[in-house]
Order: structure tokens, then C-alpha cells, then sequence
């Protein structure tokens, strides 16, 4: 299993919660300073500000357990069709007799059952990735050697074998009755596509690897304050709650210092 590289994400959360619970405290020495009469008001939109906060880290916490389990079954999915066992020494043949045919046709649907199986949880994964407001620039290319591989340097060979990409959104396609009849016609071929050092499997292993190598936080967003805050400025059309919103913001921009 894979053990994903420790970051400081949790702790860079915490500090902004406990900002966040520092500035309402601010906010509360305000009103005994009569500094300003609509206090209420001013606490409200802190409150409202720290609630978003309190959200935004839930929803991150989501983000990051959700990519991290993909990633890790994505791992394991390709590791399952490049092992040794999966393809045998003898593959069925339009020469091989029926009884050859029956026992290696099984192993020939545990090749194409892995398959199916690594190009369902890469698009699991290539779907988090494509999420453009939970996920940094340098997450957007992190599949880019498998798409490489598949839609431009050898897309023609993958296609033989009924795999193809669909180039918009980065998903893989298996055509389950092309690539069992390739086993067929073609066992070499198509075990060399999946399981060589530049094939299929071991291109999206070394990806899931790079991934995991990693901090989280270079392919998740983390939640930015600043635009929390600023969110709360732009579902307040008074003129008083923005000029309230820039003490707030200045309060937490000071505190995360």
C-alpha cells in the first residue's frame, strides 16, 4: 500500500481556523471599545466568514481522502496487469485445439477483466484531476504521459487493441471484444502495449508513483483565506459589509503573517 508523503496541510488548516477564532476574539474587544456602532453587524460577517472557513477545510479534507484513495487503487490496479502471473507462457491461437482453447480463454478474460478494471479507476482518478477549482496547475498534467501515450504516440497500436482516449476529457475507452480478440490473434502485441516498460500498466504506475511521492498539496488546492473572505464580500452588496469585509480580511491577512 502506498504510504503517501507526510505534508503540512492539516497544520496550515489549523492555524487558519485558530485565525479565524482570534479575529471574532478581536472583533468581540471591538464592541467594548464603542470603536464602532454596528458592531453587530461587523460580527456577523466574521461569524459568516469563519463558518465558510469551517466548510471550505471539510470540503478539503474530502478532496485530499478522495485522491488519495484513488491514487492508491490506481497503483494497485496497474501493478495487478503487469504482474507476471496475469499473462501466461501460452496464450488461445487459431491453431490451438478446443481444449487449449477453453483454459487459456479464462486466462485471456482475467486480462481483459484487469484491464477494464485499471481503465475504470484511471478515469476515477483523471476526473479528480480535471476539477479545475479543487486542483493545482501542476495536478491538471499530472496523467500527461499516459494521455501522451494513448491519444498521440501510439494511439493507432492501442486502438488495434480497443483502447482508445477520448482527447476532451483525458478518459480512457476499453472495447472488451476487440482486445479479447487481439489475445487471439495477437498475444505478444498486446501484452507488450500493456505491460512493457513503456506500455499502459507500467506508464500509469509510474504516474500513480510520482503522484504519491508528493505532497498532497502540489495537485489539491488548499482553501485560501483571502478568497474565502472575499466570497463573503461579493454576497455582500451593502457598502458598509464591504468596508467591514476589509477589516476582517486585514485582521486575518495580519494574523496569518
Amino acid at each position: 500500500m502506498i504510504k503517501f508523503t507526510a505534508s503540512n496541510w492539516n497544520s496550515i488548516l489549523s492555524h487558519q481556523y485558530q485565525s479565524a477564532v482570534a479575529t471574532t476574539t478581536v472583533l468581540s474587544s471591538l464592541q467594548s471599545a464603542h470603536i464602532d456602532s454596528s458592531y453587530s453587524s461587523l460580527q456577523s460577517l466574521a461569524n459568516l466568514s469563519l463558518q465558510n472557513l469551517q466548510d471550505q477545510q471539510q470540503q478539503y479534507r474530502s478532496d485530499i481522502a478522495d485522491f488519495t484513495d484513488s491514487v492508491a487503487s490506481v497503483n494497485d490496479s496497474a501493478k495487478a496487469l503487469t504482474s507476471t502471473g496475469l499473462f501466461p507462457g501460452k496464450y488461445a491461437s487459431a491453431s490451438s485445439i478446443d481444449t487449449s482453447k477453453a483454459d487459456v480463454s479464462t486466462d485471456n478474460s482475467k486480462i481483459v477483466a484487469a484491464a477494464q478494471t485499471l481503465v475504470n479507476r484511471y478515469n476515477d482518478l483523471n476526473g479528480i484531476l480535471s476539477t479545475s477549482n479543487t486542483v493545482t496547475k501542476q495536478g491538471t498534467k499530472a496523467l500527461a504521459s499516459t494521455k501522451s501515450l494513448v491519444s498521440k504516440m501510439r494511439s493507432w497500436d492501442f486502438a488495434d487493441i480497443g483502447i482508445s482516449m477520448n482527447k476532451s476529457t483525458g478518459e480512457l475507452k476499453l472495447d472488451e471484444k476487440k482486445l479479447s480478440a487481439a489475445l487471439v490473434s495477437n498475444s505478444d502485441n498486446v501484452k507488450s502495449l500493456l505491460t512493457s516498460g513503456s506500455g499502459l500498466g507500467k506508464t500509469i504506475e509510474r504516474a500513480s508513483k510520482e503522484l504519491a511521492s508528493n505532497p498532497v498539496n502540489h495537485y489539491i488546492k488548499a482553501p485560501n483565506t483571502k478568497d474565502m473572505l472575499n466570497y463573503v464580500s461579493q454576497t455582500s452588496s451593502n457598502s458598509l459589509f464591504s468596508q467591514y469585509n476589509e477589516l476582517v480580511q486585514g485582521l486575518f491577512v495580519n494574523m496569518m503573517a
